[in-house]
């Protein structure tokens, strides 16, 4: 995360993929990842900071701290991966579409994430 181009890169493929999940809303979002921070070793931080307004047009506002260890956090989706690739081997396929939306935050195609867990269901069962 000390490559500015990089920073951009992620940037831009965590907005996409938040807005992926909340495409049926009108949120204004912006995702900015840091630098490198040393002392945080594996341990990700995200602050959220959301605005709204409620009952009777009066403002509401919510901070929100999540912390978590990355590299266990991520183990599952590599997990399924890995078993689908090896599927995909044995049935002699080359194009994996169907679970790249699903379990990857910039695929080449952005679809809803319910209509690629049905992709990956159907990829499944053959």
């Amino acid at each position: 995360m000390k490559d500015e181009d990089r920073l951009l890169s992620k940037r831009i493929s965590k907005t996409e993929a938040v807005i992926k999940l909340i495409n049926d809303y009108d949120f204004d979002v912006k995702i900015w990842p840091s630098d490198f921070i040393p002392y945080l070793k594996d341990n990700k931080v995200c602050y959220l900071n959301l605005k709204w307004r409620h009952f009777w047009n009066v403002p509401f506002e919510l901070d929100i701290k999540l912390s978590v260890e990355d590299s266990p956090n991520s183990a599952w989706v590599m997990i399924d991966v890995i078993r689908l690739l090896k599927l995909a081997q044995d049935r002699w396929l080359r194009w994996y579409q169907e679970f790249s939306t699903y379990y990857f935050k910039h695929p080449m195609k952005q679809i809803p994430d319910a209509d690629a867990y049905e992709l990956v269901k159907k990829f499944i069962s053959g």
